[in-house]
C-alpha cells in the first residue's frame, strides 16, 4: 500500500516563483506540486503557510558544541547527536555536513574522543531512521597535528 500525504492551501516556494497550491507526497517523496487547492479528502490544510526546499548546512560546529557545551562539561555522544539533529531539522536543515576537528594540537584533549565517538555514531545511526536530517562528515584537518593522518586514514572513505 502506498503512503500518501497531501498538503493543500500552501504557499510553495519554487525555484523561480511562489505559488499557492498543493503538494502530494507518496512514500515520503514529492509526487506532484500544483497550483490551486486539493479537494481530496484528508488533505492537510496548511492555512497559507510557506513550504520551502530544505536547507543544506555545508559546515556546522554545532555537533561539537552539543558534546561539549562548556568547559569541563561533556554530554553523552549519542544524546548530543540526537539533540544536534533535532536542532538542524527544526531550523529547516535537511542535509548537514557535521564539521569535526581532526588532529590534536594539545589545546583540547577531548577533541580526538569527540571525533571518534561522532564518526562511530554517524556510521551506526545513519541508517536507523532516527535522524530527521541527512548527515555527512566534514573534516577540519589540523594539518600541523602529528596524528592527523593516523586519524584521517580509517575514515577517508566514510
Amino acid at each position: 500500500m502506498t503512503d500518501q500525504t497531501i498538503l493543500t492551501n500552501a504557499r510553495i516556494v519554487l525555484r523561480d516563483r511562489v505559488i499557492t497550491g498543493h503538494v502530494v507526497l507518496r512514500d515520503g517523496r514529492f509526487a506532484d506540486v500544483a497550483e490551486g487547492a486539493s479537494h481530496t479528502a484528508g488533505a492537510l490544510d496548511m492555512d497559507g503557510d510557506y513550504l520551502i526546499p530544505g536547507v543544506v548546512d555545508v559546515h556546522t560546529d554545532n555537533l561539537e558544541r552539543q558534546v561539549q557545551p562548556r568547559q569541563n562539561a561533556r554530554w553523552p555522544s549519542r544524546s548530543a547527536m540526537m539533540a544536534h539533529d533535532a536542532q538542524c531539522a527544526s531550523a529547516g536543515v535537511t542535509s548537514v555536513l557535521d564539521a569535526l576537528c581532526l588532529g590534536d594540537l594539545g589545546f583540547n584533549e577531548n577533541r580526538v574522543r569527540t571525533f571518534h565517538e561522532a564518526v562511530a555514531d554517524l556510521t551506526t545511526m545513519a541508517d536507523t531512521g532516527l535522524f530527521k536530517a541527512e548527515h555527512f562528515l566534514h573534516l577540519r584537518c589540523e594539518l600541523p597535528a602529528p596524528d592527523v593522518m593516523a586519524l584521517f586514514d580509517p575514515v577517508a572513505d566514510n
